[in-house]
């Protein structure tokens, strides 16, 4: 019997073109859906948040994520393709399918019969592109690093887009769209955008009546760090899974699950597992044990992973009488550092591990990744003792200076932090009857009291009626359920002591490191 031609057998392309389609659309979809959110919000800027000395700021900062956004998606589109293409290649050669010219095969392309003819269904049925990822990341050990660096940095940034997007009233759908955007896209992409919606959302006003919608209300630490220890977990087993051929869809689940519940945690847990605090100070800084939690995890999966590597690629020892015999009658009997020659090929691996185009797609993920977070702790001038808070180092600010201060020996009343700063100071010198303490005396002076005969304007009654305010309950409501950034500046020596830090935490502890700190130090600081 005749053997069948291939045109004759071959599935359809159908389904390989819709699913390539349908991943390029859900790209298309959430970036759409990002950049309306990011326009909207820059147009519907507060009056106080759009002044002449903010906006030049704004717009510079918006610049350069957006430019990273770009970059960075374009390095991942190129790669992606790049490895699907020449997937498909090698399984056309072994085949021995005649491979077109071009996409299309028309006139134009290969003539009217064309020199072949893509048999994409028959690809796909053969290829499961998901299991080849898998073996990819885990093939070599300076691959699993990156995947694993990866991972660790995806779980930070799902924190901090739940966190702040609640913060600053970003909707449910939007959140979402930036958590599976950096988790089936690009983490550097869907970061860098996250960072110009929230330059663009430096203001919001909260109500009580939800959760949802109360800046007060947060999930307890364990409702965080138990999800994370356990993913860490997981993907630190997924070589010995994969190597024994066991089942990972559940790990490939988790990859998108895990990074949603983190992100929505405040919304779906039940109240017992959140907490109430007094003020926002107290609720931004109840985050921080989360990002320290995870900043540990990351810090001993980056080191297991890389001291694997290491081990590797580290040279046995040779000690067999050949070996002994042919080194006596060499001239020169050194041998060669073995710690050396290990911690060389790691590093010589660690370069060249992007030969592969399905790696290389983590890999320029990482670096934009890196670099994203590096620009925002520059621009952002975040605080140095709020990052070491949130990393392995939060040792260093545990003990805290003491400050001096002397006790007036008379009791004072105690005094409303908030209707201090809502009433305003007056201009020029102070009363005659205010002491230097602010309390008003009450010893009257030596001579008779003396009526004025002029009689009072109606501005020295606005001036009684405004030093004499005092903010209702729902205005103290209001303003405690109000998230500002505060007026945003530029200190170059600041920022560049912040960026030097989370470099050398980034050597030390990896990627994941680095987000958890710097992410959990815009998160926990206190900006307005």
């Amino acid at each position: 019997m005749a053997p069948l031609e291939p045109d004759a057998t071959a599935r359809s392309n159908i389904l390989p073109i819709s699913l390539f389609a349908g991943q390029v659309l859900l790209v298309v979809g959430l970036t759409t859906k990002v950049l309306v959110t990011a326009r909207r919000a820059a147009k519907s800027l507060p009056p106080p948040a759009t002044t002449r000395a903010q906006e030049p700021f704004r717009r510079r900062h918006a610049i350069v994520f957006s430019v990273l956004a770009l970059l960075s998606l374009a390095s991942v589109t190129v790669f992606a393709v790049t490895w699907r293409a020449l997937s498909y290649l090698e399984w056309a050669d072994l085949r021995e399918y005649e491979t077109p010219n071009s996409l299309w095969t028309g006139w134009y392309g290969t003539g009217e019969t064309g020199l072949g003819s893509w048999y994409l269904g028959d690809w796909l049925s053969d290829k499961n592109l998901i299991v080849e990822s898998d073996a990819v990341a885990v093939a070599k050990p300076e691959a699993f690093l990156y995947t694993t660096e990866h991972f660790a940095a995806l779980l930070a940034n799902s924190i901090f887009m739940g966190v702040e997007g609640h913060r600053r009233n970003i909707s449910t759908l939007t959140i979402a769209s930036f958590v599976v955007l950096g988790a089936v896209g690009s983490l550097a992409y869907s970061l860098s955008l996250f960072f110009v919606t929230i330059l663009y959302t430096p203001v919001s006003i909260h109500r009580s009546e939800s959760r949802r919608q109360d800046a007060l209300f947060t999930p307890k630490p364990a409702v965080f760090y138990v999800p994370v220890l356990l993913s860490i977990l997981g993907i630190n087993a997924l070589p010995r899974l994969l190597k024994q051929n066991e089942d990972v869809d559940f790990l490939r689940f988790g990859y998108i699950a895990i990074p949603l519940f983190l992100a929505f945690a405040s919304d779906i847990i039940p109240a017992s597992w959140g907490q109430h605090h007094a003020s926002r100070a107290s609720a931004h800084h109840s985050f921080a044990k989360a990002f320290y939690v995870l900043s540990l995890a990351s810090f001993a999966l980056h080191w297991k992973t890389f001291f694997f590597a290491f081990f590797v690629n580290t040279p046995q020892e040779h000690s067999a009488v050949y070996d002994f015999v042919v080194s006596l009658g060499n001239r020169s009997n050194s041998k060669p550092n073995r710690l050396l020659t290990g911690l060389s090929i790691t590093a010589t691996n660690l370069k060249r591990i992007s030969t592969n185009p399905a790696m290389s797609v983590t890999t320029s993920d990482v670096l934009f990744t890196t670099i994203s977070l590096l620009a925002w702790t520059f621009t952002r001038d975040l605080d140095v003792t709020t990052i070491l808070d949130n990393s392995i180092l939060s040792f260093l600010t545990s003990t805290k200076s003491e400050k001096h201060v002397s006790f007036d020996p008379k009791p004072r009343p105690p005094v409303d932090p908030l209707a201090e700063f809502l009433t305003p100071r007056r201009r020029g010198r102070p009363r005659k009857s205010t002491l230097t303490n602010g309390t008003s005396s009450s010893t009257p002076p030596s001579g008779g009291l003396r009526r004025s005969a002029r009689r009072k304007t109606r501005t020295d009654f606005e001036s009684d009626a405004e030093s004499t305010y005092e903010p209702s309950s729902a205005e103290k409501h209001a303003i405690a359920q109000t998230e500002t950034d505060g007026t945003p500046t530029e200190d170059p020596v600041g920022g560049g002591e912040a960026t030097a830090l989370a470099i050398m935490l980034a050597f030390v502890g990896g990627l994941g490191q680095m987000a958890a700190s710097v992410l959990g130090a815009e998160v926990t600081g206190t900006n307005g």
